[in-house]
């Protein structure tokens, strides 16, 4: 698979730190991959990771159809290593990866099971809580 890497110092989204502007001047060899988020959940008195969560978001006017949803997931799989490293992380904590796509005015979210490819599913915030509650640890 080719992965197109971002050129040195080259900021390829809005989130920017001086630490990670500064990391894209480093040789290219020490890529690195952010991960937005861990839910975790107390069962049994144990703190359990339930999902990997990657965060991206639209504009509250843009359309999202099917050719945007898949070109979300073709960044994840191809262009970046977003997708590989997240799916690492999860199988590393025994738990599954999921992108969320969200409206900036958080009035839709839209949810892409990373680990399985399981397609997209749209939620409103009451549905996506429920989406949240019922995850469960481990990849089943």
């Amino acid at each position: 698979m080719l992965l197109a890497i971002p050129a040195k110092g080259k900021q390829t989204n809005k989130k920017t730190t001086p630490y990670s502007d500064w990391h894209r001047t480093l040789d290219r060899s020490l890529y690195m991959v952010d991960i937005d988020g861990l839910q975790v959940r107390y069962i049994d008195g144990r703190l359990c990771v339930v999902g990997v969560i990657e965060e991206t978001s639209v504009r509250d006017d843009h359309i999202v159809n099917d050719t945007y949803l898949n070109n979300i997931v073709w960044r994840y799989n191809n262009r970046d290593l977003q997708g590989t490293v997240v799916r690492k992380v999860a199988n590393a904590l025994d738990t599954k990866a999921y992108i969320v796509l969200y409206r900036n005015d958080l009035s839709k979210l839209w949810v892409y099971g990373l680990t399985g490819n399981t397609g997209w599913t749209e939620y409103s915030q009451d549905e996506y809580e429920q989406f949240l509650l019922n995850l469960k640890p481990g990849r089943d």
